[in-house]
């Protein structure tokens, strides 16, 4: 699950996008996705997630916890999906302990977890010893029992509350960043989106403002002295988070405003991927090109000349997705009618032709008017032109993407509203890398993919002239 970068300092400060997964994957413990597809987002009714008592555990833990302990930290965008949540975090400086010790970014979300583990135990009356290791047998060095407290009501029942009865969390506001002044942590949410107005969350009487102060001490402990929360390794209990968590630093201009509306589009997506499980979901396979590697290659040698190298090819072939008869296979995310019912049509932009780019883009724009599908790699600016205009008169297109899909493959909000809708086919030739964002793609794959748009719709990239 995690996805780590070697070379970076964590303990410097940065931004990261952190998504952390709940232990078990068949559960759904932090609440349930509800709502309506068809309302924009920050209206009544629009798609959010209901948290469970568990999830506005989590909830109260992210935003006071965290700042509590590490003050340079802020936690901004964020959300809490059934089996998962997602959130943005800024290091302002150096992460330091208050004793102004270096620390680590694992460190601060070790700590977290260790925080939701305790609240989740006492949440599920889950009880531990001290001296019990976690095979269940005695640990001779300390037999002093500790058990905790069984909550109130059950799990999910509406009565059970979060925190400690009443408490106040002080006056001061929460930080912008977090949500507007006055958000209570309480009863259902219809958002759990940061920055949502006039947003609820969690058990009433409870306001949010200075960190969050939970019970320190064992209550069966005769002198209430405080005692340090227990792993679950030496509890013998099961944790709520797997192992690790997955970090995304945004390395180039835009890419963390595409991370925060990826976070503020969390539940609307769910709600549409369950909505639309055929299309929303990469599909592997079952696309026949009848593109042979031999053939491709014959393309690439007429097309790249001297940019054809051995290592060129070699990197492209181990890459490619084969059929069991031998050809070119590809994946798929979205409506696979867009190619098996419909008349496709390539879209490739040459230099030769550039002087006859406004008849080029005419003529496919006049044969999707009539019902044919326009494939393209959109690598040309021209390509990318009639793509988005096709686009934008709600015309179907079929885009040839030059990287493979991951298993949790997530488009942008915009290109899985296409796929919802049917007017959008995203197709793939190859198995999927990990890519450096500034890495470049050179001339054989490009050829290669236009190769490909033209097999998949089984006419010349010529058929405009």
């Amino acid at each position: 699950m995690t996805q780590r970068c070697f070379q970076h300092d964590y303990a410097l400060p940065g931004i990261y996008h952190l998504t952390l997964k709940v232990a078990d994957a068949q559960e759904q413990p932090f609440g349930q996705v509800v709502g309506d597809i068809s309302v924009p987002n920050g209206m009544t009714g629009a798609p959010h997630v209901a948290l469970s008592p568990i999830g506005k555990m989590i909830e109260q833990e992210l935003l006071h916890s965290i700042p509590a302990y590490y003050p340079m930290i802020e936690v901004q965008d964020y959300v809490i999906m059934p089996e998962h949540i997602h959130f943005i975090l800024e290091a302002h400086s150096a992460i330091t302990t208050k004793g102004g010790k270096k620390a680590t970014l694992g460190q601060v979300i070790a700590g977290f977890k260790k925080g939701c583990n305790r609240r989740y135990w006492e949440l599920t009356g889950q009880q531990w010893q001290a001296g019990v290791t976690q095979q269940g047998k005695p640990d001779a060095t300390n037999s002093t029992q500790h058990t905790a407290p069984a909550p109130s009501a059950s799990v999910g029942a509406p009565a059970v509350s979060v925190g400690a009865p009443a408490v106040s969390f002080g006056a001061p506001a929460v930080p912008s960043s977090v949500g507007a002044p006055g958000v209570s942590v309480g009863a259902p949410a219809p958002s759990v989106l940061v920055g949502a107005p006039a947003v609820s969350f969690g058990a009433p009487a409870v306001s949010v403002g200075a960190p969050a102060v939970y019970p320190q001490v064992s209550p069966s402990a005769p002198s209430a002295a405080p005692y340090k929360v227990p792993s679950a390794a030496s509890s013998g209990r099961s944790p709520l988070f797997a192992a690790g968590f997955t970090d995304v630093m945004p390395l180039r201009a835009g890419q963390l405003a595409q991370q925060r509306e990826y976070i503020r589009n969390n539940p609307r997506t769910r709600l549409l991927r369950n909505s639309h499980r055929a299309w929303l979901y990469t599909q592997r396979g079952g696309i026949a090109t009848a593109l042979t590697p031999q053939a491709l290659h014959g393309y690439l040698s007429r097309e790249c000349g001297s940019a054809l190298t051995e290592e060129a090819w070699s990197e492209v072939y181990g890459q490619l997705l084969m059929a069991p008869d031998g050809t070119i296979t590809c994946d798929t995310f979205g409506n696979r009618r867009l190619l098996t019912d419909r008349r496709c049509l390539p879209v490739v932009c040459h230099r030769k032709d550039t002087a006859r780019f406004g008849i080029q883009k005419a003529r496919c724009l006049e044969e999707a008017a009539q019902g044919a599908v326009l494939a393209s790699a959109r690598i040309a600016r021209g390509e990318q032109e009639i793509m988005d205009e096709a686009v934008n008169k709600g015309l179907a297109v079929v885009v040839v993407a030059d990287n493979g899909f991951a298993d949790r493959y997530h488009p942008s909000a915009d290109r899985m509203n296409l796929c919802a809708e049917g007017h959008l086919l995203m197709v793939t030739p190859w198995h999927y890398h990990y890519r450096h964002a500034n890495t470049s793609i050179h001339v054989p794959r490009c050829k290669t993919i236009n190769c490909l748009v033209q097999a998949l719709c089984r006419k010349k990239d010529s058929w405009w002239q």
